[in-house]
């Protein structure tokens, strides 16, 4: 049961935000959950109905399906339906997290101790100075799936900071080690190529999207291509 405050605390201060930007194919995403279970995804952004905090893990990768399947066919997914879901956080321990009431039938989820934070994850490609950015917010960014997020400093509420490497004062570390574990085997850096020259870029992508990456429109539309054959990094 996610524990409940009547007081509503001063936001979570936390830094040096470790990130893992990855594009996976439908099936990898479940077995990435598959190795990470047992854990909870929690809604934490707006007003939501008191009982409807969590997401159920199958629920999530039935969504995450729909936007791949879109990818694969050379559609954008419909990201106002996707927002929910890819907007959320992973913990293996709900006191990581509290409930607020604003009235009888509307609460606020806020975070008190690290967990792991979900975002929908785009880069940009810059043909001025030829890079590659990470979370790029322009309009015509590339949707490149999911990027997993947990800090590495955190200050708690009498301004002591704290390393979260402690595994026994922060449970999620586990779990995001373990998303660092499984990136590690079973993704590579995305072998671009652009204007003849192949270049691995550190956003990350899992091997069976290989079979299908290229029909992305995205990609398409701003002429890069992904090399399927060349070496894993």
């Amino acid at each position: 049961m996610i524990p409940s405050k009547t007081t509503l605390e001063s936001s979570l201060q936390v830094s040096k935000w470790q990130k893992c930007p990855l594009l996976l194919d439908s099936e990898e995403m479940a077995h990435l959950f598959e190795t990470l279970s047992p854990f909870y995804l929690v809604q934490t952004s707006g007003i939501i109905k008191p009982r409807e905090e969590l997401i159920e893990p199958a629920v999530f990768l039935s969504h995450y399906q729909l936007y791949i399947e879109s990818l694969k066919q050379g559609q954008l997914p419909e990201e106002k339906i996707m927002r929910q879901y890819f907007s959320v956080v992973m913990t293996t321990d709900l006191s990581s997290i509290y409930t607020f009431a604003i009235k009888p039938d509307q609460e606020l989820v806020k975070v008190q101790y690290p967990v792991v934070q979900l975002q929908s994850h785009r880069f940009d490609y810059s043909v001025a100075d030829e890079k590659f950015r990470s979370m790029g917010l322009g309009a015509q960014s590339v949707l490149w799936g999911i990027v997993f997020s947990y800090p590495q400093l955190y200050q708690d509420p009498n301004f002591q900071v704290f390393s979260t490497t402690d595994q026994t004062k922060f449970p999620n570390t586990r779990l995001f080690k373990q998303i660092q574990t499984w990136m590690r085997r079973y993704t590579i850096a995305t072998p671009f190529e652009v204007n003849g020259k192949i270049t691995h870029v550190p956003i990350r992508l899992g091997k069976k999207c290989l079979e299908w990456i290229n029909y992305h429109p995205q990609l398409q539309a701003k002429k890069l291509r992904v090399i399927p054959n060349t070496q894993d990094k």
